[in-house]
């Protein structure tokens, strides 16, 4: 990391058979840098291992053996593959073993005698181009990580929400970035009936991301309980409940028995699903729980499930705050505007997905997107 246009303070190992030499490199280097200085070059690979230096500035020339310096070279190479080396030499022509290690092993040379400002030149060149080849190797990586959640991710989300019986299921996601917090998905209980859940992890990146993996295992483990709403939120929850409190999920888990026209929902800290008919207005299902945190004083309370009629006649549209909370020039899209768009398409269903992510977009095309969108739909066949 380049800090104020300049490299990090950085272990630099320095080996000269001059003690002068040493004095003057630790003066120069050792407000910027943690320096290891020695003169003897039997003790250097000793001193190299412990103190593992990521800069090592080496003589050519150690004692009276015109090829100490480079032997050194190869066995601190050997022990530490991935260090940065710096020759120093009184040589005034480059001979051929010093060319060939400039050319295969080391950064670069010193030429003495030189001076602190060439010195600190050298130093700092060799440092900035290891930090920006580090961070460029860190932004791979990280890319590579972001492409195994994105694609983890997206195994996660079914690709499309089917006809189960008599209902019609409709799903639409619109991320803000590759990686988003929201989840939707469902589940069929013997041949008619359907589970659904959607949630909002709180944040954005690779955590939040991940966490979906979590709700999903927990929604899809209450089979045990025949997918009952309470029995969901309980499972996020207990599943939570080892994450940071700055984790949180918002959710509506559902359960749908056509047959029986019941629907059954707990709402935990979500915005309201919206239950309308072709000749009524559509009527929010308000919030029967806080949010599911981590935090003791959230977990305490309740998650009341609620029991309600759903007819033939009957629409659902499940929707996250990122659809809500789209920003025009002077206010929020808002649930006036969502609920204006269920008057204009109240057959619901993709047709009304698509017409609200299109007047989300519009709406929001002078600010942008700034979270996730996410809208479920269901109506009878």
């Amino acid at each position: 990391m380049i800090q104020d246009g300049r490299p990090r303070r950085t272990r630099i190992l320095v080996v000269d058979d001059d003690p002068k030499l040493l004095h003057r490199i630790d003066l120069a280097l050792q407000d910027q840098h943690d320096l290891a200085t020695t003169a003897s070059w039997r003790a250097a690979p000793d001193l190299a291992r412990e103190f593992r230096p990521k800069l090592i500035m080496l003589d050519v020339v150690l004692g009276q053996s015109d090829s100490a310096g480079f032997e050194l070279l190869d066995q601190l190479k050997l022990l530490l593959p991935d260090v940065d080396v710096i020759l120093m030499t009184g040589y005034k022509t480059l001979g051929d073993r010093l060319m060939q290690a400039l050319q295969k092993t080391a950064f670069y040379y010193l030429q003495k005698p030189f001076g602190d400002e060439e010195l600190c030149a050298i130093v700092e060149r060799c440092l900035s181009q290891r930090w920006l080849l580090e961070e460029y190797h860190i932004g791979q990586r990280y890319k590579r990580e972001v492409e195994d959640a994105r694609a983890l991710q997206a195994g996660l989300v079914p690709a499309k929400f089917p006809n189960v019986g008599r209902l019609s299921l409709s799903c639409r996601y619109k991320p803000r970035f590759r990686l988003g917090g929201d989840f939707a998905d469902y589940a069929v209980l013997d041949g008619s009936r359907v589970a659904l859940i959607l949630a909002d992890i709180a944040g954005h990146g690779l955590a939040p991301a991940m966490l979906t993996a979590v709700v999903k295992s927990a929604f899809h483990s209450s089979n045990a309980e025949d997918f009952a709403p309470d029995a969901v939120v309980h499972r996020v929850s207990e599943s939570l409940a080892q994450c940071t409190e700055t984790h949180f999920v918002t959710l509506v888990a559902m359960r749908i028995d056509p047959d029986n026209e019941v629907l059954e929902y707990v709402n935990a800290g979500h915005p309201s699903p919206y239950k309308w008919g072709v000749d009524w207005p559509p009527v929010p299902l308000t919030e029967s729980g806080p949010m599911i945190s981590p935090m003791p004083e959230l977990r305490s309370l309740p998650h009341v499930k609620q029991v309600v009629p759903f007819v033939g006649s009957e629409r659902l549209l499940l929707l996250t705050d990122g659809m809500l909370d789209l920003r025009g020039p002077d206010d929020f899209f808002g649930a006036t505007r969502v609920v204006e768009q269920i008057a204009r398409w109240p057959m619901g269903g993709e047709v009304l997905l698509d017409e609200l992510i299109s007047a989300g977009t519009e709406f929001s095309a002078e600010i942008g997107q700034e979270d996730d969108v996410t809208l479920v739909s269901v109506s009878f066949l």
